[in-house]
């Protein structure tokens, strides 16, 4: 599992460096509109019945393969036994459907079938087995363009279903919602239902990233101690899903949780380092959407403690200069090319942020043209010390 953490570290250094360039024309508040805590989402029913033809609810018959060397060549006959979407009426219950694709089967398998149309002609995706009861979910799926709460109003009711593909879906449709939407809908959410999948084991993991927010939107101080309890926990292997919830736990608890989670996750040295960043991704979710429950000046702080870790030095000064804080302008400059500073990756961080102060600070304003001056200096120092990096950062801008 270590192995596994640190390539995923590895790729959100290199996120974050393309964040870093956008930073310098881009506000931070347009970047990353999904659920910032849950894994990316797959196509969901509604949105495939959207941009199909039809879909269909069918049950095979028979298959015929080719004689050729690809196995799926040949042709498939189904028995339709309802259909939806726009053509609908195009494909009657009990009308046998074949599709010039082979796949085996057996008479009592029932599938589901979408096509599109493709140039007058239909396209038959695959089939995917489903369940009667996951077939009358599809029918009631409310429409694309109702309004956002409507629609997660359905959609909660059906996280954590009996059906896999039901929960799967309705967990799709979240993880799809911009946080501020998430947030408005949060006297609908229930926290004894989302406690309980927090502390559930069978819970799949990657989900518990959105309920931990969730948790963090709708609870009361009845809810903070489950939360504790599992967010106290340093288990040897990476938790997916944990910054959600240390970011609802700081939601739900504000300065105080965070002074907590800083004396779990900071304090204690035989913390692992996939907690520590859990942690950092949970600030940076609170520094764009958290700052009425959490101090700017409290979270710029914590952040700068992070400094001294040697695997996510790089991150955290990508992150100071998204902050815009510049107090750590001349700290970073002692240090460059020494210890964990000496790594190419932190080296490239520094000149980032020195071009984030010199570039996108004001030209007027004493303490601003000051800090813009002070960061023009160093990249100037750094191009006589270390030019070839400096040379770097500047050509590939998005590396």
């Amino acid at each position: 599992m270590k192995w596994i953490f640190w390539r995923c570290v590895r790729f959100n250094i290199l996120a974050a460096v393309v964040l870093s360039c956008v930073f310098l024309t881009v506000s931070m508040n347009s970047i990353g509109r999904a659920c910032p805590f849950c894994d990316a989402p797959t196509t969901t029913f509604s949105e495939q019945l959207k941009n199909s033809h039809v879909a269909v609810l069918a049950r095979w018959q028979s298959a015929t393969r080719a004689e050729k060397t690809d196995f799926a060549d040949g042709t498939t006959v189904y028995e339709i036994l309802a259909s939806g979407g726009a053509a609908k009426a195009e494909f009657p219950s009990g009308q046998t459907l074949t599709i010039d694709r082979y796949t085996a089967g057996r008479p009592e398998d029932e599938c589901l079938l979408f096509a599109t149309r493709q140039n007058e002609k239909l396209a038959w995706g695959l089939p995917l087995p489903i369940s009667q009861e996951c077939w009358t979910y599809l029918l009631a799926l409310p429409s694309r363009d109702a309004p956002q709460q409507e629609r997660l109003s359905f959609y909660l009711d059906h996280l954590e279903h009996a059906d896999p593909e039901i929960a799967m879906d309705a967990y799709g449709e979240f993880a799809g919602v911009p946080y501020e939407m998430l947030a408005e809908c949060r006297a609908k959410f229930s926290p004894e239902k989302l406690q309980q999948w927090l502390s559930d084991p069978l819970t799949i993991p990657t989900r518990k990233g959105l309920y931990g927010l969730m948790l963090g939107l709708c609870g009361t101080s009845n809810h903070v101690q489950a939360m504790a309890e599992i967010l106290q926990q340093q288990p040897e292997d990476s938790r997916m899903g944990i910054d959600g919830m240390m970011a609802g736990y700081m939601l739900l608890t504000g300065e105080d949780g965070l002074k907590q989670l800083v004396a779990w996750k900071l304090n204690d040295p035989a913390v692992p380092d996939h907690e520590t960043f859990a942690f950092l991704k949970a600030l940076e979710f609170m520094w764009t959407y958290g700052q009425d429950c959490v101090s700017a000046s409290l979270l710029r702080t914590t952040l700068r403690t992070m400094l001294s870790r040697p695997q996510l030095t790089g991150l955290v000064i990508l992150d100071l200069a998204r902050w815009q804080d510049w107090e750590v302008m001349d700290q970073l400059m002692a240090s460059y090319g020494e210890g964990v500073y000496a790594d190419s990756h932190v080296r490239q961080s520094i000149v980032r942020y020195l071009l984030a102060a010199g570039q996108n600070l004001p030209e007027s304003g004493k303490e601003t043209v000051r800090c813009r001056r002070q960061a023009q200096a160093h990249l100037e120092t750094l191009r006589q010390k270390d030019p070839a990096t400096v040379k770097y950062v500047q050509k590939y801008a998005f590396d």
